[in-house]
């Protein structure tokens, strides 16, 4: 793995289309994309996260093919996280640019710059419980950006990907496993969101073993 993050929560939403949805299931296709944001001195980790809620949350969960929003703290005060999943690769990358622009038009501009950014397509998606209506704010994200091809995702392919799955489900708190890949087919990217730090730590321990 190239990067191991457990990161508490500010928000998820789910939506489809440009209209919210909330209380309806949240979707278990589409494109993810991720960024990894490094902030400068003299600006904290949750002023980032707040002026991305304020300022960029809201027109974000507007845009064509909206289906989740997620900002969370990594537990290191000079780095913050964000991912949204879309219906479509353009809608998902219209995102990955508004937010691009939103920092180079708005007051974040010279506080934060691009650490690392993913474009992927979920592969598999599983949730507990199987219709999940309600966002994770205050639960814990674990993240694994992984120097493997689709192919090599798991040994057996989504047979071993739903294995994996059977597994994480036995960690207490378990709330949702992502399995994505590089829209270049050169990375993945695994997801877990459990309800403590606990469950999410003991996953990435696990995964970290595995490779």
């Amino acid at each position: 793995a190239v990067a191991i993050a457990i990161t508490n929560i500010g928000t998820i939403a789910a939506n489809v289309g440009a209209s919210s949805t909330c209380g309806d299931c949240q979707p278990s296709t589409g494109y993810l994309v991720t960024r990894l944001w490094n902030i400068l001195p003299g600006t904290t980790d949750q002023e980032v996260i707040d002026a991305f809620n304020k300022g960029f949350a809201p027109k974000v969960t507007r845009m064509d093919g909206f289906y989740r929003y997620t900002a969370a703290l990594t537990g290191n005060s000079s780095t913050v996280f964000f991912m949204n999943i879309f219906e479509t690769a353009d809608h998902a990358r219209d995102a990955q640019e508004a937010a691009k622009k939103f920092v180079a038009e708005g007051s974040l501009n010279g506080k934060i710059y691009p650490n690392s950014f993913t474009e992927d397509y979920l592969d598999a998606e599983y949730t507990s419980p199987e219709c999940v209506t309600t966002d994770s704010t205050g639960e814990y994200l674990a993240t694994r950006l992984n120097q493997k091809a689709a192919l090599t995702l798991y040994d057996g392919g989504m047979a071993g990907v739903t294995t994996a799955n059977n597994f994480m489900e036995t960690i207490p708190g378990y709330r949702l496993f992502l399995a994505s890949i590089s829209m270049d087919n050169t990375t993945s990217m695994f997801i877990n969101i459990y309800e403590t730090a606990e469950g999410a730590q003991q996953r990435s321990e696990e995964h970290t073993s595995e490779l």
